[in-house]
């Protein structure tokens, strides 16, 4: 009888990882590589940052992380992460979220649904904090040292689009 039960467990465990690792919508390197190059080459006057530039699958649950950065001492961060963990939590938040709270704002970036979140740094500069889910995949952009107008601009340089597009 207890192998039995041991069995069925085993095989629900092993149904569930099955049924998440298959649902879930990936990119390869190279296609993060496109991503990459198909992303501003400047954001209002930061250039890029080009030996910064990274592209790495990353362990566990995460796929694949394409990074990106701007500006020498306000350095723009720009992070896409397919199969980020914290993807769900984002949707569940921009879904359930009907007023602005004091840690998080909802806003929209190109059309797209997005959390902003105001940050301190410890060298006493605001920063921003972009979250935007798209498909399986997060797009994440943090600045210091601009307004929230300012940065909410910036971000709107960002081609959301083309990386649904990609990420599908």
């Amino acid at each position: 009888m207890k192998q039995v039960i041991l069995l069925c467990i085993f095989y629900f465990i092993a149904m569930s990882l099955y049924a998440q690792t298959s649902n879930r919508r990936g990119i390869d390197v190279i296609t993060g590589k496109k991503i990459l190059d198909s992303l501003p080459a400047t954001i209002q006057e930061n250039t890029l940052n080009k030996q910064n530039d990274k592209v790495f699958e990353a362990s566990g649950f995460i796929g694949v992380v394409v990074h990106r950065d701007y500006g020498g001492n306000n350095k723009l961060l720009l992070d896409v992460i397919n199969n980020s963990p914290s993807i769900n939590n984002i949707n569940t938040m921009l879904l359930s979220q009907p007023s602005n709270s004091t840690n998080y704002k909802v806003t929209q970036v190109n059309g797209y649904k997005a959390l902003i979140q105001q940050l301190n740094s410890e060298i006493s500069k605001i920063g921003y904090e972009l979250l935007i889910p798209v498909n399986n995949t997060l797009i994440t952009f943090k600045a210091f040292g601009y307004t929230q107008d300012q940065f909410l601009t910036m971000a709107n340089s960002i081609p959301i689009a083309m990386v649904a597009r990609k990420t599908k």
